[in-house]
């Protein structure tokens, strides 16, 4: 693209959920971005503490809107991909806000999404506390189980000048979306709230004879399950566990259903007998088969949506 025209407007959207200090890093990063055309809608799911004063005293020219409730992943993304589009915009970035960004990371993903088949274009993405490994390098599908699988490795072992490939899903903590995919595939499904929406949106865009493709030139940095507590917190798992078990019976066989009853399983086995765990004390081993128990009970009663509020008390262990 070399005229200012032929690039399209993107909305570049943040979802913030108690999470101001790392929202004003990731907009600070995403300001350093070399694109001409672009717009920050910070969504701001009802946070309960300071989050949007924070925000507005450092960006003063940016427009937060408050989602009114916690939407989770999903909700809330959807919230800003409408409220784009009502402002005219055809291509969504979504971002986490433990997300940094370079300057290229953006281009990047809209040359590669220059294509009609193409739904939704991803980032590698690499880890901030470990630079010399790469949290997502592509996803492959598994005969075994039915899912895909995420790749991870070695930077050093990783070719980033590579050319463009499609993959079964995405990481959802950085890629871009299109309107003409939204209007064939759908929206998130809320009932995910958080974990394997964007799994679920892939896989529905597979279905609908569109690609999802991984830029090996789009790079980002992930700072990691911030919200969550990490990805060990009863919170994290608790969603994990739950929502596997939905893409399962939502999307496909019954062979793959039982692969993810069979994960709940493997994982409660972990926290009874997993020595790691007896190391972080009894409480934090009790609140962890507590969010697993409530996980499989959600499971086997198709409660989807947000967590019982015990899971977010216990988080707190």
């Amino acid at each position: 693209m070399s005229n200012y025209e032929d690039y399209p407007a993107v909305a570049i959207i943040v979802l913030n959920w108690n999470d101001s200090k790392n929202t004003i890093a990731c907009i600070e990063s995403l300001q350093r971005i070399i694109y001409p055309k672009f717009k920050i809608y910070i969504i701001d799911n009802n946070s309960e503490d300071n989050s949007i004063e924070n925000i507005r005293k450092i960006f003063p020219y940016i427009e937060i809107y408050n989602s009114g409730s916690n939407l989770g992943w999903a909700g809330g993304n959807n919230y800003g991909i409408k409220l784009a589009k009502l402002h005219g915009y055809n291509y969504f970035y979504l971002i986490n806000p433990d997300i940094r960004v370079e300057p290229k990371t953006l281009s990047a993903l809209v040359e590669a999404i220059d294509a009609e088949d193409v739904a939704a274009v991803g980032s590698v993405v690499i880890s901030y506390s470990n630079p010399d490994w790469l949290e997502f390098a592509g996803s492959q599908l598994t005969s075994e189980s039915g899912f895909s699988r995420q790749t991870s490795m070695k930077k050093s072992e990783f070719v980033f000048d590579g050319p463009d490939i499609d993959v079964p899903e995405l990481k959802g903590c950085s890629f871009l979306i299109t309107e003409k995919g939204f209007d064939k595939i759908g929206y998130f499904d809320e009932r995910y709230f958080l974990n394997y929406d964007e799994t679920d949106w892939c896989f529905r865009a597979r279905s609908n004879n569109m690609r999802c493709v991984f830029s090996k030139k789009s790079i980002c940095f992930h700072i990691g399950a911030q919200t969550f507590g990490g990805v060990s917190s009863p919170l994290y798992r608790y969603f994990i566990a739950r929502n596997r078990i939905f893409f399962a019976r939502k999307n496909l066989d019954k062979k793959s259903l039982i692969f993810a009853w069979r994960c709940m399983a493997w994982e409660i086995k972990s926290v009874l007998l997993g020595r790691s765990i007896e190391k972080r004390g009894l409480k934090v081993k009790g609140a962890l088969l507590l969010s697993l128990f409530l996980s499989l009970r959600d499971a086997i009663f198709n409660r989807y949506g947000n967590c019982p509020p015990l899971v977010r008390k216990i988080n707190k262990v």
